[in-house]
């Protein structure tokens, strides 16, 4: 545990009592476990403003991350767990054994939709195409811009569909308004971006067959 690195709280209670170090980056923030190849943030959450509180962690690999966040991306790292510990002089008010897993690659749904049969009047809910680690916790910072597939008719006759967004655009609303029972919309691909990286193409081959 070598590095000290100060954070600023902005709290203004007067007790440690419920001092916790969560992870915000998940959809669990109080979940005991970090990701290798993430950007793990860990928070402390306080009741106390102080400015002399820091964060250690037994494998050293904490990073300031604006005022009080810390970044923490095990990138490489073999150890399955980790110690996190919050400290003001030189004392632990708080600490957090997390297991360390793999993130899987993410997985693209629309909304809470799954391969399935649906209605038209779920398709015209329009959630939109996401993101996610789903079952594993990590938040995804991934966004789709657009999505290609097809819909395949009782005839067997296949017709494009391409969508310059996650949702649903006019052009794709009226494909479905068309759609039989029996035939199915098929999503085979999307193109997705994040803050620090570049566009790319997922496979996503969700099918959904109108009832």
């Amino acid at each position: 545990m070598k590095n000290f690195i100060f954070i600023l709280f902005c709290c203004p209670y007067s007790s440690f009592a419920q001092t916790e170090i969560i992870n915000t980056s998940l959809t669990i923030p109080t979940a005991d476990i970090a990701y290798r190849f993430y950007e793990n943030m860990f928070q402390v959450q306080h009741s106390e403003k102080d400015s002399t509180i820091i964060l250690l962690s037994n494998n050293d690999t904490l990073q300031r991350f604006g005022f009080d966040f810390y970044t923490y991306l095990y990138n490489g790292s073999e150890n399955k767990i980790d110690t996190i510990l919050a400290l003001r002089n030189d004392e632990i008010i708080s600490q957090k054994i997390v297991r360390i897993e793999n993130l899987k690659i993410p997985k693209i749904f629309l909304g809470d939709l799954r391969d399935s049969l649906v209605t038209k009047n779920q398709l015209f809910a329009n959630p939109g195409l996401i993101v996610t680690f789903e079952p594993q916790l990590a938040k995804s910072t991934l966004r789709v811009l657009s999505f290609t597939g097809e819909i395949i008719k009782q005839n067997g006759k296949t017709i494009p569909f391409e969508q310059v967004s996650n949702k649903f655009q006019n052009s794709g609303l009226r494909l479905i308004r068309k759609m039989k029972k029996g035939e199915t919309l098929i999503i085979k691909s999307a193109k997705t971006i994040c803050p620090d990286c570049m566009a790319r193409n997922m496979i996503v081959n969700l099918r959904f067959t109108v009832i």
